[in-house]
């Protein structure tokens, strides 16, 4: 599954004004004011009771005060034709009576008339599809104002019946999808996405608009598809997409999730390494909290490569996180780990002493410490840091840190220890003051607040909240008063 959902495009409201009414009224106030003849040779001209039926029609739209009357006209002399005068093969009476019910409003009578010509005169689809648009923007307002009122039910009968009467137009099953990935109804998510990808590939070779909606769409549907725990289809969809967008990098990264989840752990590691590849030649987002180098989360890549062992991929990864903030505390203590991995004891000792100067009073840091300096056969600086984690009061442990817009929060406990000295002589728990500052991006401290920690028997947590307000807050550090 995808780490964070991408969120999933907007509902897209079709060019015009927006009409305040539904229904049968928004149709009828659609369609065009003026006469406007058919360009399609086979709905010009045919039997006389069809012609008659188009001349009622160009009457009604010139008198305002006969239009019904006309319109019925024109309604009862083209049902005649068809019933009783042999032209229900005729793909000019079926287009006509389909624009009898668009300016009466009945969208399934129209929907089933203009489907008849079609099916009769394929090569009249595009007048077909023209003369459905008015209709179809019509449908496509009020669901996007009822969406943008919170009414998603409502919103879903204008949509259905918007992908009923035009199926080859892709922003009503692109508005679904969204409509039912929100309600986490995720099969009929992905038909709804499916369908909006198939409409818009039929033009996007020539219109850079049902381009763009393909592509976004395909990625939605990736989305809906790793949500539901299918990932072959995942897959397959992020192939695509990549193949239009080959530098997106969520993307990749999604592929990468998708290839794991399907166990193909080799085909994983590959983008993974890519993706970090792409992230330490591109630097990254200097203050990011998350470690993201050219929009990569290397904290999470160095993750996967640590779990899969590959310890100098997760080196580098960490650094690279390290890069972008280097005062970011969980880079420094998996970086540290990976280096208990390597033996390498020269870099765990330098990870470490950064590591214990952020987070002084958490006993593991402490430990990787001086298992650094185990390594390096110091047993003097060794029994330092093993003295200090047995007189350690308190343990303490950073759970949340979250950095925003001009603020960030802390959320961590202190849990008492049974401290002794170097003489194994116990010492008696106090109450003592943290201090923590929180820190920009080149580790200047932007503000602080300070902690009150009762005396902690052994075992005793207590927690607590620190809230900070201030610009460019990325990562912390803290200090016994």
């Amino acid at each position: 599954m995808l780490k964070r959902m991408v969120v999933l495009a907007s509902l897209t409201l079709l060019p015009g004004a927006v009409y305040g009414q539904t229904g049968n009224t928004a149709v009828i106030a659609a369609q065009p004011s003026q006469y406007q003849a058919p360009t399609c040779e086979e709905f010009r001209g045919g039997h006389f009771k069809v012609k008659s039926g188009a001349t009622y029609i160009q009457s009604a739209l010139s008198s305002a005060s006969n239009r019904e009357r006309l319109l019925s006209d024109a309604d009862r002399v083209l049902r005649e034709a068809i019933t009783t005068d042999n032209q229900a093969s005729s793909p000019a009476a079926w287009y006509w009576l389909g624009r009898v019910y668009l300016y009466r409003g009945d969208v399934g009578g129209a929907d089933t008339s203009l489907a008849k010509a079609q099916q009769l005169a394929p090569n009249c689809a595009d007048e077909v599809r023209k003369l459905k648009l008015p209709t179809y923007a019509a449908l496509m307002r009020p669901a996007s104002e009822l969406m943008q009122a919170g009414n998603p039910d409502s919103a879903l009968i204008f949509l259905r019946q918007a992908a009923s009467f035009s199926p080859d137009a892709p922003y009503a099953y692109q508005n679904m999808g969204i409509i039912y990935f929100n309600k986490k109804q995720l099969d009929s998510a992905a038909t709804a996405f499916e369908k909006a990808v198939a409409a818009s590939e039929t033009k996007a070779a020539t219109d850079t608009a049902y381009a763009s909606l393909r592509t976004s769409t395909t990625f939605n549907l990736a989305a809906v598809y790793q949500n539901a725990g299918r990932h072959k289809d995942a897959v397959e969809a992020l192939h695509r997409y990549l193949g239009w967008n080959p530098a997106d990098n969520d993307a990749k990264r999604a592929l990468a999730n998708s290839f794991r989840a399907l166990n193909m752990v080799d085909s994983a590691k590959v983008i993974e390494s890519q993706l970090l590849t792409t992230a330490t030649a591109g630097g990254g987002a200097p203050g990011s909290a998350g470690g993201t180098g050219a929009g990569v989360d290397v904290f999470d890549l160095g993750v996967k490569a640590f779990t899969d062992k590959n310890y100098e991929e997760a080196a580098r990864a960490f650094h690279q996180a390290l890069a972008d903030n280097p005062n970011y505390r969980d880079a420094l203590f998996n970086l540290a780990n990976t280096y208990i991995q390597m033996n390498n004891g020269d870099s765990l000792v330098a990870v470490g002493e950064r590591l214990v100067g952020l987070d002084p009073m958490n006993e593991d840091n402490l430990r990787l410490l001086a298992r650094g300096y185990q390594i390096k056969k110091r047993q003097e600086q060794t029994l330092k840091y093993v003295v200090q984690i047995s007189e350690l009061p308190v343990n303490v442990q950073v759970a949340t840190f979250q950095p925003g817009a001009g603020s960030a929060t802390l959320v961590g406990s202190a849990t008492g220890r049974a401290a002794k000295d170097i003489s194994e002589k116990p010492i008696a728990a106090v109450p003592l003051t943290l201090v923590f500052e929180f820190l920009d991006a080149s580790g200047k401290a932007v503000t602080s607040q300070e902690v009150a920690v009762k005396a902690l028997p052994d075992g005793e947590k207590q927690d607590f909240t620190v809230t900070a307000q201030g610009e460019g807050i990325v990562a912390w550090r803290y200090s016994k008063k």
